[in-house]
């Protein structure tokens, strides 16, 4: 069962937040998030959440995130890329239609119920979904395997201080010294 009805669906799903172009509907559930866990998320999935804390690689991706996809019949995410290569995106189909499919590259994968796909998502890449139905995954962000131990040490600090950096001047956009007003638009 996977928030079966619509009502669930509307109470629980957010559109996708990455401002990523697209037509149609492409919804979330995330359940970690930036290494940090969204609890109220988890405690829908109790058991998926045992299985995800399991996984550290996942749950301490600070570059990404575990979440679950769903897509509308009609929808078109366009060419996009991820942030940066520090990451493998994995792809679970749990609700799979027939003519949903993901282009990355120049190859065209089609997700199957219980498989998943794996890639790199800072490769060029969109979504096509022309079934009739809904289209749900499970979407689970991992460190790359050939990152050691010190190089991701050394990413989540880097991502921890341009974080901070960014919530920093974020907090104080409308104001600065002397008293001078701003909009977002400016460049600092």
């Amino acid at each position: 069962r996977f928030l079966a009805s619509e009502a669930e669906r509307r109470a629980h799903l957010e559109e996708e937040p990455s401002g990523i172009k697209r037509v149609g509907s492409w919804q979330n559930l995330v359940l970690f998030g930036a290494g940090m866990k969204h609890a109220a998320n988890c405690a829908l999935f109790p058991e998926l959440t045992d299985v995800l804390e399991g996984l550290p690689e996942a749950t301490s991706m600070s570059f990404g995130r575990a979440f679950l996809s769903v897509m509308t019949a009609g929808t078109r995410v366009e060419t996009h890329l991820g942030p940066n290569n520090a990451r493998l995106r994995i792809q679970l189909g749990l609700v799979i239609p027939a003519n949903a499919s993901m282009r990355v590259l120049d190859r065209t994968l089609t997700w199957r119920e219980g498989e998943a796909l794996v890639f790199d998502d800072s490769f060029e890449h969109e979504v096509l979904h022309n079934g009739r139905s809904l289209r749900a995954l499970l979407i689970v962000d991992v460190w790359n395997p050939a990152l050691d131990d010190a190089r991701r040490a050394a990413l989540v600090l880097q991502h921890r201080d341009a974080e901070h950096q960014r919530a920093y001047f974020m907090q104080r956009r409308f104001h600065v010294d002397h008293g001078t007003w701003f909009d977002r638009s400016c460049h600092i």
